[in-house]
C-alpha cells in the first residue's frame, strides 16, 4: 500500500511515507471496468509495471486543518475505480496549519481484495499493486509491486469514498478517495 500519500517537495522526506495509501490508497484504479476492459489490470511487463490504469484523476492539493482527525468507522469496501478527491493532515488543536506542499492525482481500482494505484505527484508517476485484508476500522496491505512492503492504517468506507488514515509525528494524514 505505498500509498499516494507521497508528497513530493520541500516536504517529501517529512510527509513521502503517509502519501501512498492505501495503495488503496491509492489507492488506484479505473472504473467499475478497468481501462483495458480486463478484470484486473494487472502487471503488464513494461518498465512502468504494476498495472495499466490510467491516472486521469483531479489535482488534489494537501491541506493542514489544526483539528484532530475524524474517528475512522471501518466498512466495506466495494469494488470498482476510485480517484483522489482530498488530502488532509490534521495537526491536532492549536497544531500549525501550513500545508505539506506538493500535488497530485490518484486512481486505484479495487477487485475483490486486490487493490491497483496509479498516481502522479508533482509530476512523477507512481505504480502499485496490492492485496489487502481489513478487520473492524483496520486496513493491512501487502505490496506485490513494485516490491514487497506491508502496511496497516485506519480506514473508513462507505457505498461512494473510502479514506485511509496514515498516524506520523506530524499528525493524521486522511486521503479521501470518490468513487467513479
Amino acid at each position: 500500500m505505498e500509498t499516494l500519500l507521497r508528497i513530493a517537495g520541500r516536504n517529501s522526506r517529512r510527509c513521502r511515507g503517509m502519501l501512498r495509501s492505501a495503495a488503496l490508497i491509492s489507492f488506484v484504479s479505473c472504473s467499475s471496468s478497468p481501462p483495458s476492459g480486463n478484470a484486473n489490470p494487472t502487471t503488464d511487463g513494461s518498465s512502468s509495471g504494476c498495472n495499466t490504469l490510467v491516472d486521469d484523476g483531479p489535482l488534489v492539493t494537501a491541506v493542514a486543518v489544526a483539528n484532530a482527525a475524524p474517528t475512522p468507522s471501518g466498512g466495506a469496501i466495494t469494488d470498482g475505480r476510485y480517484v483522489l478527491s482530498a488530502i488532509t493532515l490534521f495537526t491536532g488543536p492549536g497544531g500549525p496549519t501550513a500545508a505539506p506542499g506538493g500535488t497530485l492525482s490518484a486512481v486505484m481500482q479495487i477487485n475483490g481484495n486486490v487493490m491497483f494505484q496509479v498516481a502522479t505527484i508533482n509530476g512523477e508517476e507512481a505504480r502499485y499493486a496490492s492485496t489487502f485484508t481489513t478487520s473492524g476500522m483496520t486496513i493491512s496491505t501487502n505490496d506485490t509491486c513494485p516490491a514487497p512492503k506491508a502496511e496497516t492504517h485506519s480506514f473508513g468506507a462507505t457505498a461512494t469514498e473510502l479514506s485511509i488514515y496514515a498516524a506520523s509525528a506530524n499528525g493524521t494524514l486522511e486521503q479521501k478517495f470518490s468513487k467513479r
